[in-house]
């Protein structure tokens, strides 16, 4: 049975290699875009207007969202934990730059630990201060 710092080690892998996702929203709410204003009609334009917040995305929510789900479905937590979890680690994931991303990877492809790396190790202690006070299961196989 795993203990609960080999669980820590799992969830915070996760959180760090998980690949980022391209956007095809962004993609096709701009060729909408273009299709309609390149439409004489002004009727059409307007909607486009109307409808740009709906379209706003926010990718954040999104990884939130999508942790929770996961922690869930491999029965890591309730969806109350999952979320306080998630919110957190999302939160310190998103303060990653883009270049320690890089590096991170970089490091992994090139079979070195990418934990030796001084950010790394300061990622995983923030990491492990979002579990304190929960209780976490080790990820059920489906």
């Amino acid at each position: 049975m795993k203990t609960a710092t080999n669980i820590i080690k799992s969830v915070v892998m996760i959180f760090l290699i998980l690949p980022i996702s391209p956007i095809t929203n962004a993609t096709t709410y701009y060729l909408k875009k273009l299709s309609i204003q390149n439409q004489s009609s002004s009727p059409l334009i307007e909607q486009v207007s109307v409808r740009n917040d709906e379209l706003t995305v926010n990718i954040k929510q999104q990884k939130i969202d999508n942790c929770i789900t996961g922690t869930i479905k491999y029965r890591i937590a309730d969806r109350a934990t999952a979320k306080q979890l998630c919110t957190c680690t999302i939160g310190i994931r998103s303060k990653m730059t883009v270049g320690q991303l890089w590096e991170i990877e970089s490091y992994a492809q090139s079979g070195i630990d990418p934990n030796k790396l001084p950010y790394v190790i300061k990622i995983q202690q923030a990491l492990q201060q979002c579990t304190i006070g929960l209780t976490l299961n080790p990820p059920q196989r489906l």
